[in-house]
């Protein structure tokens, strides 16, 4: 089930950059260029996106709306699968620094 938006309300305690980026964020499904489907959140008033990482089998959240995979800045709880449903309203980590291997949890994260 892939709900039509998100609501996400990112706690800004540990990474103050990441309160900027709450808001609503809009499903856009595209087939890339060797016919993969891709699915994405991307946020409604700038940059940032939501999607599902299959190389860390967890959703991630990206400054970037090209590529949420890249510059992993947020992830949910892993391992999961490609259905969002199952990581709203859960634990959320945030990574420390945009070069880190270092996360911690988020009191916030990403809502339906």
């Amino acid at each position: 089930y892939l709900p039509q938006h998100v609501i996400v309300q990112f706690d800004d305690e540990v990474r103050p950059d990441l309160g900027t980026y709450s808001g609503l964020f809009i499903l856009r499904v595209n087939n890339d260029e060797i016919g993969l489907r891709r699915v994405a959140y991307l946020n409604e008033i700038g940059d940032g996106s939501i999607g599902y990482c299959a190389d860390v089998e967890a959703w991630t959240f990206g400054h970037s709306r090209a590529d949420y995979c890249e510059n992993i800045v947020a992830l949910s709880e892993h391992p999961t699968t490609g259905d969002i449903s199952l990581v709203l309203g859960q634990p959320w980590f945030v990574r420390i620094g945009d070069d880190s291997e270092r996360i911690l949890p988020m009191e916030r994260g990403v809502y339906s």
